[in-house]
């Protein structure tokens, strides 16, 4: 059984304290912060479990709000956003 210590959210929190400046919008420039150190695979592994610790302490501090927009967390999408899910759907 896998259990967890103090220790381990202070890690979480630590890590977390790096990307908060992206969260909620900018996913993609926080795995490139993480990937100067680590693979894209871990970075990858890293923000998400980084996004959800932030998801969390966000519903602790605001609560539930069942009527708050589910795009209000998105960003804009680019042009760019547009070609790379276009070379995507081609192959």
């Amino acid at each position: 059984m896998l259990h967890y210590n103090m220790k381990d959210f202070d890690e979480m929190a630590s890590l977390a304290n790096e990307i908060r400046k992206y969260f909620p919008k900018e996913a993609d420039l926080a795995v490139i912060h993480f990937e100067s150190s680590y693979s894209r695979l871990v970075s990858l592994l890293i923000v998400s479990m980084l996004w959800n610790y932030l998801e969390a302490e966000k519903i602790v501090a605001d609560g539930l709000n069942s009527k708050a927009d589910p795009l209000s967390n998105t960003r804009k999408w680019t042009p760019q956003d547009f070609l790379r899910y276009q070379h995507i759907m081609r192959n």
